[in-house]
């Protein structure tokens, strides 16, 4: 507490101790007071005297004061009334009524801000307890001098806290004594603090932290600078504290005297490991996208609302035959690419985004350009338009391929299906003719045998009859070749039209038809669940289990009671990649298992195959042709067939048909 400051808290409590002193000459005394005087009634809590100053310092009123019950605290800021109020419990420690205590705090001001004062307090009385009851304080305004204090310190504070968010420092070389200087934030980014024995402000210091690969590019470029007399910026790797190396940028000018030499190089280096490293991961990205597009045969790009507002990557460029590193000195907009399409091809293009802004935003579109080199290409695009939030198309991303590969494949392989149908056909209608033509001669064969053996029985020998028997025997069974192959071939041209077909009906018919078969065999057939309508072709939906069927009873096992199960339910995905169907549609799963002899798995493509027989005829007497039609029949229907056996297990055939 200043002199003067300790004299007049001294005269004012004269003033207050003198209770002959009249109370008008004691309020003008004090009104003179260039200061806020008021007296603290410890035990209320209330002020129990203020000067005018109130008025003149915080533009309250006595009236203001009375409103609030004369309560002291309503005037002091709110985040110090804590400090305020063990400001006061200190005056119960002071030793003498003569002893001064002072404190710093804020005054809230009528206007709704507030203002710094520092108060100084002395006892005026105490009670019967020894303890102060009335408390005389003078509060002087120090706000000016405190926000000049303060604005200093929060500049510093400003300028610290942003070096180390912003991850920089500055720092200065005197070329003059060959010192340098910096502050807190290159300590923050090297990892120490001031306090730090092992940290030197020597250049040898900071030449042994800097990586050797980048100390002398740093060092040509600051010497270049000064010589120059020109700002310089440079990148280099730098070793922390903790020996993790980072990446700094520094930014500097050179200082010169009035002799034009230079004294002093100033500048800031920022921490810019992140940046480094994503702009090393960006080129990886770059260099990894360009390849990849190289590879691929595609670009992407995107076009504004403005069509020349359009960027293109530099697999687009490759495509229309640009070289990227002539990006530079090409004039990219949506016009630079068209004018490689015709004039038809162009019209496709501008269509298909008119037919796309009317639907879904969403467009592919085929078309033919000349490339810069003169070459021909296909090209396919996909784009998709993106709207504002006024539902207004601002932007187009989109992918363009090179489909040229692939449409020369198309073409190929079109012509290839073509020509492979047309053989087919012709192999097919050969088939008929050829099975149909046989039956004529066939039936000729049969009947002159029949009429050699009875007209000449008596002069046949023993011999000569079982040369007869053997012709009518293989004639029967060309016959029934022939049947077999020309219901394969009817089943081949079948155009017949898919219709709802009960398999449940079906099987009924089918155990029908074989009913003498099945009673004589004795076999049981069992049907797990009642099967499935389908979209099929009644006879060959028939034929398809008439032949799975008699399979079954004809591959039984010799001494044990032939059962054939039928049971159905959904293709699963294991089903559906067998038989190379897509997954994403549904299928039928109908599966007929018995217990008869069944066969080695590896055959089990073999079997589906005409003519492929893993039997002979004597046994198993056949041509070779009934699992054939069946895989036939379940591709009319657009599905497949496949089985699975274990010798002795019996077999199993699985039909998957579209739901």
């Amino acid at each position: 507490m200043d002199n003067a400051s300790s004299t007049g808290i001294q005269y004012l409590k004269f003033l207050f101790d003198n209770d002959g002193q009249a109370d008008s000459l004691r309020q003008k005394l004090v009104d003179f007071f260039p200061a806020l005087v008021y007296v603290y009634d410890t035990d209320k809590k209330q002020i129990s005297y203020i000067n005018k100053k109130l008025t003149d310092l915080l533009g309250y009123s006595f009236e203001d004061i009375q409103n609030w019950d004369n309560d002291f605290l309503k005037l002091i800021f709110n985040e110090d009334i804590e400090a305020v109020k063990s400001a006061l419990d200190k005056f119960d420690e002071l030793p003498g009524e003569t002893d001064f205590y002072g404190f710093d705090c804020r005054f809230n001001h009528k206007g709704g801000d507030w203002r710094y004062f520092h108060a100084q307090g002395v006892i005026l009385q105490k009670n019967d307890k020894g303890k102060p009851s009335s408390l005389l304080f003078v509060a002087q305004d120090i706000t000016e001098s405190c926000k000049s204090r303060d604005e200093i310190k929060a500049m510093k504070e400003l300028m610290r806290d942003n070096e180390h968010m912003l991850q920089f420092g500055s720092w200065s070389w005197n070329l003059e004594n060959n010192t340098l200087d910096w502050s807190d934030g290159i300590y923050d980014i090297l990892g120490y603090s001031r306090e730090d024995n092992e940290v030197q402000k020597t250049l040898a210091f900071v030449k042994s932290q800097i990586a050797p690969k980048d100390l002398q590019g740093l060092k040509q470029t600051i010497n270049g600078a000064i010589q120059e007399h020109t700002k310089f910026q440079h990148q280099f790797a730098i070793k922390r504290k903790d020996g993790k190396e980072i990446v700094l940028l520094t930014t500097g000018k050179i200082l010169t005297n009035a002799d034009g030499k230079a004294i002093k190089v100033y500048g800031t280096s920022r921490d810019i490991t992140e940046q480094a490293s994503f702009n090393e991961a960006l080129l990886h990205f770059k260099s990894t996208q360009l390849e990849r597009e190289s590879f691929l045969t595609f670009g992407t790009w995107e076009s504004g609302a403005d069509a020349s507002n359009f960027i293109a990557s530099d697999g687009l460029l490759q495509l229309y035959g640009y070289n990227p590193s002539e990006r530079a000195q090409l004039a990219i907009t949506e016009a630079f690419f068209n004018k490689h399409l015709s004039a038809e091809d162009l019209a496709k293009l501008k269509q298909a985004r008119e037919d796309a802004l009317s639907s879904n935003d969403v467009y592919v579109v085929e078309y033919a350009i000349t490339t810069a080199s003169g070459e021909e290409k296909k090209l396919e695009s996909f784009a998709k338009i993106i709207r504002n939030e006024n539902n207004e198309p601002v932007k187009t991303y989109g992918t363009t391929r090179d489909i040229t590969l692939l449409k020369n494949y198309e073409q190929s392989l079109e012509s290839k299906i073509r020509e492979l149908n047309r053989s087919n056909k012709d192999l097919e209608e050969f088939a008929y003719v050829a099975s149909h033509d046989l039956q004529e001669p066939l039936r000729k064969l049969t009947t002159f045998c029949e009429r050699l053996s009875s007209k000449y029985a008596a002069e046949l020998t023993t011999d000569m009859r079982l040369y007869v028997e053997r012709i009518v025997s293989s004639a029967d069974n060309m016959r029934i070749l022939i049947d077999n192959l020309l219901e394969f071939s009817r089943v081949t041209r079948s155009a017949n039209q898919l219709e709802p077909t009960d398999l449940n009906a079906i099987i009924k018919e089918v155990k029908q038809d074989l009913d003498f078969r099945i009673e004589e065999t004795s076999t049981t057939i069992v049907i797990e669940q009642p099967l499935p309508q389908i979209e099929g072709i009644h006879s060959q939906i028939r034929q398809l289990f008439t032949n799975l069927l008699s399979n079954s009873i004809k591959f039984r096992t010799l001494g044990v009671q032939t059962v054939i199960h039928i049971e159905s339910g959904t293709a699963t995905k294991e089903d559906k990649e067998i038989c190379h169907l897509p997954t994403s549609k549904n299928y039928h799963r109908i599966e007929v298992r018995d217990n008869g002899i069944g066969f080695e798995q590896e055959y089990a493509e073999r079997i589906f195959q005409i003519f492929q027989r893993l039997h002979g005829k004597v046994e198993y007497p056949g041509s070779g042709v009934g699992l054939a039609i069946c895989r036939k029949i379940a591709e009319n229907h657009h599905g497949k067939i496949y089985a699975r056996s274990t010798p002795g297990q019996g077999a199993s055939f699985i039909i998957l048909l579209p739901k």
